[in-house]
């Protein structure tokens, strides 16, 4: 089924600058409400500009709140400067609180807990403007400050929808651990908004265990019924048995499958991991190709003509622990422009073949075979 699209605008960035200087010229017209999640905040110019952004907001009367991973952002020095601007800010479980909170729970909860973090990156300004993708705040995405090495990315700005749901997910993963009344009262509120419509809603997300069951069945029933592609873009492939069945069986069904993976990685073992399939893969008729210039980050998939855009990896992690926001569109010019990007990628990339060199030494397959046992925690 189609996503509704009317009235609705989007428009897709490829390079962190121009990204970042759109949304922190959005936040700058920011009336009543900005909240703000991400993975990593940097220190640095970046993140400089975005708290001065933040605090500015919040003098003009906006509803600012702040949401960090307490992990992916360890070492984050603007919680004081935000919270005296007046900024709501807050840890996605804290490390700095875990000694307390492992007082109060068995073992093996606190490490559930812990190994979960928010991987989602996402922007909500005035509930009018939706901003999400990729990108965490963070210069490894700007080429004003690592010329060629900037990573490669993909972000999107939506105008013309109804945020509520993407609001309601936010105020899920704002409560979690801290108030967990609140939490489990938005959490069912989500569930209720959601599940009478998910193969409809544009947002996708596994903020519960219900949520990230039931997307992804949605998601292995839209590979499997594929009829004229799948194309997928991802920095972390270390897919789950069946994912990757569905993956083949969309081949075996006529679909053109092609993943886009990266020659840099800056998680090398992820890379040594993802060559594990790639024979299984190429049997099967899969195209593998792998992005040479930088360190790819993008997190795409086209399936037939709904695009998804967002945070998620097609790996462990994000099937199982961590949260992640993402976007499903049907809207052309997103699934165009994720296809024209798709074949732009692809030129610079270097196609994996059967009867090609492996990309991987043996030395480091077989280092890659011993890490396969620790795949459930990647």
């Amino acid at each position: 089924m189609s996503l509704p699209t009317s009235g609705r605008t989007e428009k897709l960035y490829f390079e962190g600058d121009q990204f970042f200087e759109a949304m922190i010229a959005a936040i700058a017209t920011a009336r009543a409400t900005v909240d703000l999640e991400t993975y990593i905040f940097e220190n640095g110019p970046l993140g400089e500009r975005m708290v001065e952004a933040l605090v500015a907001a919040d003098k003009r009367g906006a509803k600012v709140r702040l949401l960090v991973d307490g992990v992916g952002s360890l070492g984050f020095r603007y919680e004081r400067r935000l919270r005296e601007g007046g900024v709501e800010f807050r840890y996605f479980h804290s490390l700095s609180k875990a000694w307390s909170i492992a007082k109060s729970i068995d073992k093996r909860g606190f490490f559930a807990r812990y190994n979960r973090r928010n991987h989602g990156k996402m922007c909500i300004i005035d509930s009018e403007s939706l901003w999400l993708g990729g990108m965490n705040v963070s210069s490894l995405h700007l080429h004003s400050v690592a010329g060629s090495r900037a990573w490669r990315d993909t972000c999107i700005e939506v105008h013309g929808l109804d945020t509520a749901t993407f609001r309601q997910a936010f105020l899920v993963t704002w409560h979690d651990w801290m108030e967990p009344k609140r939490k489990l009262a938005a959490q069912s509120k989500l569930h209720e908004m959601l599940l009478t419509h998910i193969t409809t809603s544009p947002l996708r997300t596994n903020s519960s265990r219900v949520l990230r069951t039931q997307f992804g069945k949605d998601l292995l029933h839209r590979f499997t019924s594929a009829r004229k592609r799948i194309w997928i873009t991802t920095p972390y492939f270390i897919p789950p048995r069946p994912l990757l069945r569905a993956l083949i069986q969309a081949r075996e069904k006529g679909a053109d499958v092609r993943l886009l993976l990266p020659a840099i990685s800056d998680m090398k073992v992820v890379r040594w991991m993802s060559s594990l399939t790639y024979q299984e893969m190429l049997k099967a008729g899969l195209r593998i190709f792998e992005y040479q210039p930088a360190v790819l980050h993008a997190k795409t998939m086209l399936i037939d003509d709904w695009a998804m855009i967002g945070s998620s990896n097609l790996n462990h992690r994000s099937a199982l622990h961590d949260i992640e926001v993402n976007l499903a569109s049907t809207l052309t010019s997103t699934v165009q422009g994720l296809a024209r990007q798709y074949e732009v990628d692809l030129a610079v990339s270097h196609e994996i073949t059967l009867d090609g060199p492996h990309p991987v030494s043996f030395v480091f397959q077989l280092l890659s075979r011993l890490f396969v046992f620790f795949r459930y925690w990647m």
